[in-house]
Parts: C-alpha cells; structure tokens; sequence
C-alpha cells in the first residue's frame, strides 16, 4: 500500500505544469501534421484530418488569445507593483 502511494506521489511531483506558449507550439506542430493527413488522397482520412483542423484551429486561437491577455495582465500588474499611474 505504501508503494502505491509513493508512486502516486512520484507520478504527481513528475506532471509540472506547461506555458501557453509550449501550448501554441504543440497546437501548431500538429495542425502542420493533420495538414499532410489532408493531402494525403484518402477521403476518410481527409474528413477526420479536416474535423482535427478545425477543431485545433479553435484551441489555438484561444490559446493566443489567452497569451495576449496574460501578457497584458503582467504588464497592469507591473504597473501597480511600481505605483505607475496612466491617468
């Protein structure tokens, strides 16, 4: 029982969290691949391939999104960090 627990515990301590940025480069490497999926010819694939796109199409716009607010974020909290004020 014990052993299990500790794995657990290795496991988890193993899993650390990733950026947007590593995100975006995953989302973006594998649409380039489910690309080659869509020129491939073959009619079943090239649906599901089609389907992949659209749907990482939408993660990935998220994820820049998510980015651009975040760096805008850190930029507001910086200010206030300092006591700027644009006003």
């Amino acid at each position: 029982m014990n052993a299990d627990r500790d794995d657990f515990r290795r496991r988890k301590r193993r899993v650390k969290p990733g950026d947007v940025r590593a995100l975006q480069r995953l989302l973006w490497e594998t649409t380039l691949a489910v690309e080659e999926l869509v020129r491939s010819g073959d009619a079943d694939r090239t649906l599901k391939a089609a389907s992949t796109v659209a749907t990482l199409g939408g993660v990935y716009l998220r994820a820049l999104e998510f980015v651009d607010l975040d760096k805008r974020l850190t930029e507001i909290e910086k200010r206030l960090a300092r006591g700027d004020d644009e006003r």
